[in-house]
């Protein structure tokens, strides 16, 4: 979705939090169940989930996971 959005990492991670703020406001309204992206803090990825968002069948399962 970032790369239909034309929107780089340097975007997402820059201190304008404008578009993530916007991005992450659209992904919401769209419907979204959540959304990845790349830390500002490091080289790490963030989730957030859209609590309200989640259907009825979904679940959510964590894998992979490090501790830092």
């Amino acid at each position: 979705m970032r790369r239909r959005l034309g929107v780089s990492d340097q975007d997402l991670t820059g201190d304008n939090h404008s578009l993530t703020r916007e991005i992450g406001e659209a992904a919401f309204a769209l419907g979204f169940e959540g959304i990845l992206f790349p830390s500002a803090a490091g080289p790490y990825t963030n989730l957030v989930i859209f609590m309200r968002n989640r259907g009825a069948g979904s679940h959510i399962a964590l894998q992979n996971v490090r501790n830092i």
